[in-house]
């Protein structure tokens, strides 16, 4: 019975005569994306057991069935009993399921997700003994199969134009991948316009009579439990991130999920940081620490900052250097040309006379930092310059970094000569860019 949310999702973002679109090529995503740290199974699956709108559907199907009901035989007194049942509104007058358009759609959801039989449409269907008595197994697959038809076409009505059978696929992946920032809803309302291929003034009509489309597919989202919205903010719950996991990993890309802080990695711990909140990396940097001895914890840290790329490095060696003590183990990473930087930075700071950082030190440290897009404006990247070297002294700081056998030193450095406020500063930047070619 259990239907395939990837194939689902992917197999609405695009011509159905031709082969599914996918997300990774459509989004440019890499085949690896930031880990998540998820609930146990039990924990995902009694969140699921949850769902206000699986409970809507598992009690419209038992109407159904108890009074052997198929879509065409509800009475206008049943139909306005089971809407007022579920807290749905109930126009006038009322003579069948399509007089209420949100029972309707529950039915149909009812139906696809077969907590109705969709061959006899009045017996029960397997969802039914599987939701929410059935294993933790079976009740995240049939909750994960309400949200794939949910992404699929339940807003899309039979006659309706524009074509919207994508969007909620669409929506739920742009939600995944803001899944720790969220996105507010107004700019969820003008994603859902984009994707739409029709004139702006038709989509206004549109929405003036069928209603936003973004918030028809919060308030299901919300109801099914794969989305939370705070503060006009939506974003996916846990129920939802393991969702859409599964399916990006069906894609070909692979969303790793965090093992328990004991068995976690210096990597996995800098992997995660990469896309985390500041909460949510302090509450597992924590947990993480406490299963080690500083000593360790640096040493692991070092270690991985040794194996990764720059933005590896960065985080890594910003993660040890907030653990107190290690001495030695600093000491030991002066020998490496790429963390004798920090390594000196953090000696220092705990007052080693014997070590002095050097102009070339600064350099590699803020060659590292720009690299891997510290600074979002010009504000930003006139203060990090600032706190690398005192002001006039900005072209024996680019001088250090075209010297430097640093894999970003161009890119720095034009970086600097495009964006730095001031003129003089930024020409002084582009001429050490153009240094670094001359000498290669």
């Amino acid at each position: 019975m259990e239907r395939d949310l990837a194939e689902t999702l992917l197999s609405e973002l695009g011509d159905p005569d031709e082969a599914p679109l996918s997300f990774k090529e459509m989004l440019g995503l890499p085949d690896r994306l930031p880990p998540l740290r998820l609930p146990s199974e039990e924990e995902l699956a009694a969140a699921a057991r949850r769902s206000e709108l699986l409970d809507n559907l598992r009690s419209l199907a038992l109407r159904a069935v108890e009074r052997s009901r198929g879509a065409e035989d509800w009475t206008a007194a049943e139909v306005t009993a089971a809407a007022e049942a579920l807290g749905l509104p109930v126009p006038e007058p009322v003579e069948g399921l399509a007089g209420v358009p949100d029972l309707a759609r529950r039915w149909d959801l009812a139906v696809d997700a077969e907590f109705i039989d969709p061959a006899t449409a009045a017996a029960p269907g397997p969802a039914l003994d599987e939701w929410p008595g059935g294993s933790d197994e079976d009740v995240l697959g049939v909750w994960s199969d309400v949200l794939g038809l949910i992404s699929e076409d339940a807003f899309q009505d039979d006659d309706a134009d524009p074509e919207l059978a994508d969007v909620g696929a669409f929506a739920l992946v742009m939600l995944f991948m803001t899944r720790h920032e969220g996105i507010p809803a107004g700019a969820l309302r003008r994603m859902v316009a984009d994707v739409v291929d029709v004139e702006p003034e038709e989509w206004e009509r549109w929405v003036e009579t069928s209603g936003d489309l973004a918030d028809r597919l919060l308030a299901i989202l919300v109801d099914l439990g794969a989305v939370q919205v705070d503060d006009e903010t939506a974003r996916l719950t846990p129920l939802g991130q393991y969702a859409l996991a599964g399916a990006l990993a069906e894609d070909g890309v692979e969303v790793p999920v965090l093992p328990s802080a004991a068995e976690m990695t210096a990597g996995d711990l800098v992997d995660f940081a990469v896309a985390a909140s500041d909460a949510e990396l302090a509450a597992e940097r924590e947990a993480w620490l406490e299963s080690r001895t500083p000593a360790e914890a640096v040493d692991e840290l070092i270690a991985s900052a040794a194996s990764g790329d720059v933005e590896h490095r960065v985080i890594a060696m910003s993660l040890a250097k907030s653990v107190e003590g290690a001495e030695q183990r600093w000491r030991q990473a002066l020998d490496d040309p790429a963390l004798r930087p920090y390594a000196k930075s953090v000696l220092q700071e705990s007052g080693a006379p014997d070590v002095e950082s050097t102009p070339a030190d600064a350099a590699w440290l803020l060659a590292d930092l720009l690299s891997t897009g510290a600074a979002h404006d010009q504000d930003e990247l006139a203060a990090l310059l600032a706190d690398s070297a005192p002001a006039g002294q900005e072209a024996a700081l680019f001088d250090e970094i075209w010297r430097l056998d640093h894999p970003h030193a161009q890119e720095v450095l034009t970086l600097i000569g495009d964006h730095h406020p001031d003129k003089k500063i930024a020409k002084s930047a582009r001429k050490a860019a153009h240094k670094v070619n001359s000498s290669r």
